[in-house]
């Protein structure tokens, strides 16, 4: 298992969600995320069953959590990192060609 990360080039569907991320940035320190309102929030942003692609548009399984780090509601000149956790040596090798993988940027619809 790996993991892959990198910069986030949203698309205009990204809008439509970017809410429930930012809510769950909101509740994702250790005090607030086992509140009830926090479970709530994850459970949301679980409920948009993510799915990820490389910039070519090739899918990329994983059996972790994707984690957007989306600050843009609060500084408006940064960029949204993209964390992708559990994925599988093969797939990473499958997709990129290589294990270490570079060109992750963007969720598939």
């Amino acid at each position: 298992m790996g993991g892959v990360s990198g910069v986030f080039h949203p698309t205009d569907a990204y809008q439509r969600i970017q809410p429930v991320i930012w809510n769950t940035i909101r509740y994702s320190d250790y005090t607030n995320s086992s509140t009830p309102e926090g479970i709530a929030t994850f459970r949301a942003k679980d409920a948009l069953a993510l799915r990820v692609c490389t910039e070519a548009g090739e899918s990329l399984e994983q059996v972790g959590p994707i984690w957007l780090a989306d600050f843009t509601d609060q500084f408006s000149d940064i960029e949204i990192e993209l964390d992708v956790a559990g994925v599988p040596w093969w797939v990473l090798k499958r997709v990129f060609g290589w294990v270490e993988a570079r060109g992750l940027n963007k969720l598939c619809s």
